[in-house]
C-alpha cells in the first residue's frame, strides 16, 4: 500500500487518464476514491505514498450542494497538515487552496477560460517549468483561486492570473490540465461550444497548438509526479 497513491475523482464516470499510465511507470499503484458517489476517504496516511485530487464540473463554493465537498476540504487540510505529497489538478487546486486559507471565485468578468494557452512562470521558476518563458496547456475553468497564506505563486495566466503555486515542499497546485490527450481536450472544448460559453477558443486551433506542446506536458506532467511521489 505504501506504493499507492490516492487518485481522488469527482464524477462517476472520470478516470485518471494519462496520469495513470504515469504511476504505473514510475512503479507506483493507484487507488481511485470517489465521495461523491459516498466512496470513503482514508483516515490512516501511512499507507500511502501521496494523493492527486483531480477536476471536476462543481465549484468549490458549491459545498451546500455538493455535501461531499466539505468532507474533502477538511480531509485535503489534514493531508497536508500530515505533509503528505500532494498533487491538485483544476478543482483539486482550488479545493487545496481553500483548504489552507485561500479563496475560490468565479471571475470577475464572469468569463470561462477554455483552450490551450500560454502560462507564464513566475521569476525564479522557469527551470520549474522545462526552462520555457512560456508554458502551454490546456484550460477548462471558471473559477479561480487567492494564493493561501505561506503558498508561492509559481506561474500566472493572461484571463486567469492565478495559475499555479507550492506550498511548503509536498504540495502543488495547479489550474490547467496536463492529464488530458488531445482528443480528449476536443471533445471538452465541443461540449463548451455546445453549451455557448463565450470566448472558447476553435476546436482547429486548439489542436494546431497542442501538437506543437503536448510532449513537453507529457515530459512536464512525468517530472512533476516523480518529485512528488518518488523519495529522493
Amino acid at each position: 500500500m505504501k506504493n499507492t497513491i490516492i487518485c481522488i475523482l469527482h464524477q462517476p464516470h472520470s478516470r485518471v487518464r494519462r496520469i495513470g499510465n504515469q504511476i504505473k511507470k514510475l512503479g507506483l499503484n493507484y487507488r481511485i476514491i470517489r465521495p461523491c458517489s459516498g466512496e470513503k476517504l482514508p483516515d490512516n496516511f501511512n499507507n500511502y505514498r501521496g494523493v492527486i485530487v483531480f477536476g471536476g464540473p462543481m465549484s468549490v463554493y458549491e459545498n451546500n450542494k455538493y455535501k461531499f465537498l466539505k468532507v474533502e476540504l477538511d480531509w485535503i487540510k489534514r493531508v497536508i497538515d500530515n505533509n503528505v505529497p500532494l498533487f491538485g489538478i483544476c478543482l483539486g487546486a482550488q479545493l487545496i487552496a481553500k483548504s489552507i486559507g485561500g479563496d475560490v471565485f468565479p471571475h470577475t468578468k464572469k468569463i470561462h477560460e477554455v483552450g490551450y494557452y500560454p502560462v507564464f512562470p513566475e521569476n525564479g521558476y522557469v527551470n520549474f517549468f522545462g526552462k520555457k518563458e512560456n508554458f502551454y496547456a490546456y484550460q477548462w475553468h471558471k473559477d479561480t483561486f487567492s494564493i493561501p497564506p505561506g503558498a508561492t505563486l509559481i506561474a500566472s495566466g493572461n484571463k486567469f492570473k492565478n495559475q499555479a503555486f507550492i506550498y511548503n515542499e509536498n504540495t502543488l497546485a495547479i489550474q490547467f490540465h496536463p492529464e488530458l490527450t488531445i482528443n480528449v481536450m476536443k471533445k471538452w472544448t465541443k461540449f463548451a461550444i455546445n453549451r455557448n460559453i463565450r470566448g472558447v477558443q476553435a476546436v482547429n486551433e486548439l489542436e494546431s497548438i497542442a501538437v506543437k506542446h503536448e510532449s513537453s506536458v507529457r515530459n512536464w506532467l512525468k517530472l512533476q509526479l516523480k518529485n512528488l511521489f518518488i523519495k529522493k
